[in-house]
């Protein structure tokens, strides 16, 4: 049986970036219509992520309304989210094969949206809180990742940020189901 010890955790507060490690871009506007590009975080070597949940900002200049993304207007292919091995084969769709296109459409996965409007001209937010689960965090062995992938423009917002709240817990020789036990004996 493996050895899980708290002192061994620590709290994980990371933005998903290009690189996956926090060395990469973390700000998601671009223009990725003609090539998706993959927003992640996967944790490093003896090492399991448990995500607890996702806060996703957007700011941007004009009304962020339900059928907009942002404050831009809906995206032709939306953004897909997966838990995925480091080579791309899809562990879990947490999207369900419905990406997200519209702002109205972050409800179906995350209950706590926030849109701040403030005077034309200084920006407006929308913050997304997701919780991942009321027990049991969203587990990230070592090579596996949880993967925002962009596959549009989005040049029209002044900022896109997801930022991955957790712990970072060391894997002693243990197995994920006895991670997964840990965790539930000590909720």
């Amino acid at each position: 049986m493996a050895a899980f010890d708290r002192s061994d955790w620590s709290l994980i507060l990371k933005y998903l970036d290009t690189n996956g490690d926090g060395s990469g871009v973390n700000n998601a506007v671009g223009d990725y219509s003609s090539s998706p590009v993959d927003f992640f975080i996967q944790p490093p070597k003896d090492s399991v992520f448990g995500i607890g949940s996702l806060l996703i900002s957007m700011e941007g200049d004009g009304l962020f309304r339900a059928c907009d993304y942002g404050a831009i207007p809906a995206l032709a292919n939306g953004v897909t989210i997966q838990r995925t091995s480091k080579n791309g084969i899809v562990l879990k769709d947490l999207t369900d094969g419905v990406p997200i296109k519209c702002n109205g459409q972050w409800v179906s996965v995350a209950f706590d949206r926030n849109v701040t409007e403030d005077p034309p001209g200084t920006g407006n937010w929308q913050t997304i809180c997701w919780k991942l689960g009321d027990k049991l965090p969203l587990i990230l062995a070592h090579e596996e990742r949880l993967a925002f992938t962009f596959n549009d423009d989005f040049t029209g917002l002044d900022s896109h940020r997801i930022r991955a709240c957790g712990v970072d817990a060391l894997y002693l020789h243990g197995t994920q189901a006895e991670f997964h036990q840990e965790l539930w004996r000590q909720s």
